[in-house]
Parts: structure tokens; sequence; C-alpha cells
């Protein structure tokens, strides 16, 4: 009876974060959304294209920056153990966004224009990236500490501003990439409005342990080790296209086929990390329980499965009347490219939220591995495209690989949790 008592309140714990994540995440989606029918009135389809290109080199320098030690934060179950991960993942932030600084600086002033693409908007790339990471660690310290009404606070004042200030800088046409500088302009804002607010939550990471450091940097080494290599495998791989199509097409192909990425991913990727954020604490603390997953496996594939499939056959007939309603003439590309995407968007569901798994049970390597395996199959598809001088197969492509591989890594996930359960049983028939 205790034990059932017991389960409720952790499950009625789960709903309420997610609940709250999702209160956030929803708010910042709608304001996204909103604002879109003016976005595409407002910049051009290179603008987009720019714009993607800047966020794209931004993800791959942030992940860089936090070393993985941000995923380590909700892993200790002292929360000295955690708060000593969040300084070390600080620590790599600070000095790889002065090495950034450095050499944006240096790039801007010396190198010929065909070597950077996002001309003038590189100078805002290094602190941009330092807030991003900065907020990645914050972010883990909150869920470790279940203050999950920050994450969601944070998420609607970042979209709030975000959506003030891109419209305004496109109003008044600056003489750069408006929606570049207005992302860091949002951020920044988010940033700041976080940590006048939560002097009390965040006062732990403010004594700093040195020697606690070290010994977490190596308790953790696999992080930055295994994880970092494999996550940025994974980032440029998922954002290939951005890296290497701009020195083979137009930006403009790329900024119909980067609104359709903000389009489709944005809902998909605030669902999927607000799960994750609930999951994985919960998942670390059922192994530290020694209690089974697979029950818990196995009820979200059947949901996510029997919600998506019917969801996304819908939005395949919806999508043109939805983009040409939606974003106006001009941009009907954006809603082949986002029919494209669907069975991405529906493998994605059904593996984002529970990725952690290969982390959880320490088996970088072989996630690593699969990331490797997964880059060369879109690169494949994307060379191939290339190779016939065809945008829009490079993409097909390239959506397809992508759900391919997600699939594989569905049966790994299944298969290291089995592992995982099976292995509690053999110690409960040794313990008889």
């Amino acid at each position: 009876m205790a034990d059932n008592q017991s389960d409720n309140n952790q499950n009625g714990k789960s709903f309420k974060s997610v609940v709250a994540l999702l209160s956030g995440n929803s708010v910042a989606t709608v304001i996204g959304f909103l604002i879109y029918p003016l976005l595409t009135r407002i910049y051009t389809s290179e603008d987009f294209g720019t714009f993607g290109i800047f966020t794209s080199t931004c993800g791959v320098l942030t992940l860089l920056a936090n070393a993985e030690y941000h995923n380590a934060i909700m892993l200790p179950k002292e929360r000295e153990d955690s708060a000593a991960c969040f300084h070390l993942s600080f620590l790599s932030t600070a000095a790889l966004s002065i090495l950034i600084l450095i050499a944006t600086v240096f790039i801007y002033l010396f190198a010929d224009s065909d070597f950077n693409p996002m001309e003038e908007t590189l100078l805002i790339v290094a602190p941009y990236v330092f807030i991003c990471a900065l907020w990645n660690a914050l972010n883990a310290w909150y869920t470790k500490i279940t203050e999950f009404n920050k994450v969601a606070l944070y998420q609607t004042t970042q979209a709030s501003s975000l959506a003030f200030v891109k419209l305004l800088f496109g109003y008044i046409s600056l003489p750069f990439e408006g929606m570049s500088l207005a992302s860091i302009v949002g951020q920044a804002t988010a940033m700041l409005h976080n940590l006048l607010t939560s002097t009390q939550k965040i006062k732990p990471l403010l004594s700093f342990d040195w020697e606690r450091c070290k010994a977490c940097a190596v308790r953790y080494a696999k992080f930055p080790m295994l994880t970092l290599p494999r996550s940025f495998v994974g980032f440029v791989s998922s954002n290939l296209p951005f890296f290497l199509l701009p020195f083979f097409f137009h930006k403009e192909d790329l900024g119909f086929f980067s609104l359709a990425i903000a389009l489709a991913f944005r809902p998909i990727n605030i669902l999927s990390t607000s799960l994750y954020q609930v999951f994985f604490p919960k998942s670390a603390k059922s192994v530290n329980q020694g209690e089974r997953l697979i029950p818990f496996f196995k009820k979200f594939s059947v949901t996510t499965i029997s919600i998506a499939i019917p969801s996304l056959t819908l939005i395949y007939f919806l999508t043109p009347t939805m983009v040409d309603l939606i974003l106006g003439e001009g941009w009907e590309e954006t809603s082949l490219f986002v029919r494209m995407m669907l069975p991405w968007l529906a493998t994605s569901l059904l593996v984002a939220p529970i990725c952690y798994f290969t982390d959880l049970f320490l088996r970088q390597s072989v996630g690593l591995g699969l990331e490797v395996i997964h880059f060369l199959a879109r690169l494949a598809s994307l060379c191939y495209g290339i190779y016939v001088n065809d945008f829009r197969v490079a993409i097909g492509l390239y959506c397809l690989a992508n759900a391919v591989m997600i699939l594989v890594n569905y049966v790994w996930l299944y298969y290291i949790v089995k592992k995982h359960d099976e292995s509690l049983s053999s110690e409960y028939k040794k313990a008889k």
C-alpha cells in the first residue's frame, strides 16, 4: 500500500513537472508561430538562410563550450557534486568563448569573404555561445533541483523578447542580419531576468570547491571524452546542410529549408526537451533504486506511436494550405520540405525524449559509433544531391537517412534498457 502511494506521488510530481515545462514551452511556441507571418513578410528567404548558418555554427560551438559536463549535473546524489559539475561546465564555457572571440575577430578582419558566409554576424558568435552554454548549465541545475518553473519562465521571457526584437530590427531595416542580432538580445534579456529573479536558487553555485571539481572531472570524464564527441558528431551531422550546402547552392534554397526546420521541429523539440528533462532524473533515480525500466520504455513507445502517426498524417495533407495561409506567397517550397521531414519527425518523437539511456548506462562508446554511422549516412545523402546538382534530392535523401538511423538508435536503446532489467532479475535470483 505504501509502495503504491509512493508511486502515485512520484507520478503526480512527474505530471506537474511536465505541465510546468510544457506551459512555458507552449507559450514560447505560440509566440514563435504568431510572428512567422510577419517575419516572412519582412525578411527574405536569403535572410533565413544566413540565420540558419548562424544558429548551426553557434549550436556546435555551444556544444563544445559545455564539454557535456552540464549533462552530468543531474547524476550525482549529493547536490555539492552537481554544483561542481556546473562549475566544470562554466570554466569550459568561459575558456572556449574567449578563444572563439579571438578567432572570429581574426577571421572577420583578415579572411576572404568566401570563407565567411555570415559576414558581420560573425562578430556576435562568441557572446551568443557564452550565453547559450551558460543557460544549458543553469537549465540542468534547475532540473536537478526540480525548479521547472524557472525553466518555463526563462523560455517564455526569451521567446517574448526575441519575437519583439526580431520584428523591431526587421522594420527598421538594419544594415546587417537582424534575426541573428535579435537572437543574442533575446537570450541576454532572458538570462539577465533569470539571474535577477533566482538568487536563492543559484546561491549554492556561488561556492567553488576546487577539490570537488577535480574529483567530479575524473568521475565523469566520459562526458567530455566520449559523450562530447558523440554529441558533436550528432549535432554537426544534423546541421550538415547548413555547413556543406552553402558552398554548392543558393542561400535562398537554404532559407526555405531553414524555415521548414523551424516550423516542423520547434514544437517537436520543445515537447521532446520537456519530456527529456523530466524522464532523465526520474530514470536515474530508478536505476539508483534498482527499479525496472522496460515497463516505462514500452508505455512511452506505444503512447508516442499512437499519437504521432495520425497527427503527422493529418499534417501531411494540411501543410500546403497552412504554409500558404501563414507565410504568404512565395514560400511554397517550404511546404515541400516539411512533408519530406515527416518520417524524420515521427522517429525523433520516439527517440529524443529517451536518448539519455546511453549516458545513463555509460555506454557512450557505442553511442559514438552509432553517431559516426549516422553522420556518414547523412553526408552520403547530401553528397549525392550535390553530385546530381539537385537541392530537393539532397534534402529528401537527408531526411530519409535521419529517419532510418534514428530507428536504429531506438533498437539500441531498447537493447540496453532490456539488459539493465535482465541484470536486476539475475541479482534478485541470486539474492533468493
